[in-house]
């Protein structure tokens, strides 16, 4: 278990961002995550590296980024695959690993390593978590390889193209918006391009979308140069492509005066490329999600403890915000 100073859970103004007590007690269980998650890769030789805010707050802040909520870290698929291999063995219990195979309703390319699926102020879960109640954990990006060849790049794209296009559809489906024949004459296309036959008494969502994973495994580390986020190149920039030799190795970091955090080798360009070359200079207090990111939570905990009868002050909630709209 991480050891920390009682100090670290005051309330703090970092860069002239308040800090509530709370998220530092968030910030310190997302912190014992990434440690058994760290504790699982150490031994069984598997790399990972700090990813986006977390590797920005790595090098820029010595620790998170005053106004970040969550932690990020990101694989090269061959070792992502090594450790989901092993995840449900040599995690803690409790712990669940959420990606678009793991759950039918799950719609994020990016994979949650998590403590737990439920709001808990059991003694024991407040003890182990420094006394944070909410589902925790740490969001993994993987790293694809991206082929040598310019056609064979360029087709792996289109078909996840169509592969996003065919789950919009099921949700215009869904939505009455097209007939079934519809569907089945759009997802046919899908089937004959890549050998696919889908099974309509199953989830088709979570099936196209494991099938855009495995598009995206297409090429291997020997085909490659560059790895890749390909369905971030999709949505948001053609670009997002690095050589492998950025991650050939890692670099430790402090982290909060209370761990290291591996960065990869070429952190200077990973971060000109998401952020610019100013990325020194913080541009704003923003987040690329609600802050804070557990405020669902809150509301599920503060409706638990109204019918329990049980005071707010302990997780930092103002219960009489909440009465009005529990039924008790």
């Amino acid at each position: 278990m991480l050891q920390f100073d009682q100090s670290f859970f005051q309330e703090e103004v970092r860069e002239g961002f308040c800090i509530k007590p709370m998220m530092k007690r968030v910030w310190a269980a997302q912190m014992e995550v990434l440690a058994r998650f760290d504790e699982v890769c150490r031994n069984n030789g598997i790399r990972y590296f700090a990813d986006w805010g977390t590797l920005l707050g790595a090098v820029r802040h010595k620790g998170f980024v005053p106004w970040d909520d969550d932690m990020d870290i990101v694989m090269l698929r061959d070792d992502y695959q090594k450790f989901y291999k092993i995840a449900s063995e040599q995690l803690p219990e409790g712990y669940d690993v959420a990606n678009v195979h793991a759950y039918d309703d799950y719609q994020n390319a990016v994979v949650r390593v998590i403590n737990s699926r439920v709001v808990s102020c059991e003694p024991e879960r407040l003890r182990e978590y420094h006394g944070c109640p909410y589902v925790v954990g740490i969001d993994i990006d993987i790293l694809d390889y991206k082929s040598r060849n310019p056609e064979e790049d360029n087709l792996q794209l289109e078909l996840l193209k169509i592969v996003l296009q065919s789950d919009d559809a099921v949700n215009g489906y869904e939505k009455g918006e097209i007939t079934f024949e519809e569907l089945r004459a759009f997802l046919s296309q899908l089937e004959g391009l890549c050998s696919y036959t889908f099974n309509y008494g199953k989830s088709l969502h979570q099936q196209i979308r494991v099938l855009g994973d495995y598009i995206c495994m297409l090429y291997k580390d020997e085909d490659a140069d560059e790895v890749q986020g390909p369905i971030y190149r999709i949505h948001h920039r053609s670009n997002y492509s690095m050589p492998k030799e950025w991650f050939s190795e890692a670099v430790y970091m402090p982290f909060e005066d209370i761990m290291e955090l591996p960065v990869p080798k070429g952190y200077d360009s990973f971060l000109r490329l998401k952020y610019g070359d100013d990325y020194m200079t913080p541009t704003g207090q923003t987040t690329s999600h609600e802050y804070p990111f557990y405020s669902f939570q809150e509301k599920i905990l503060a409706e638990f403890l109204i019918k329990n009868q049980l005071p707010g002050e302990p997780f930092d909630i103002d219960l009489k915000q909440y009465k009005d709209a529990i039924e008790l």
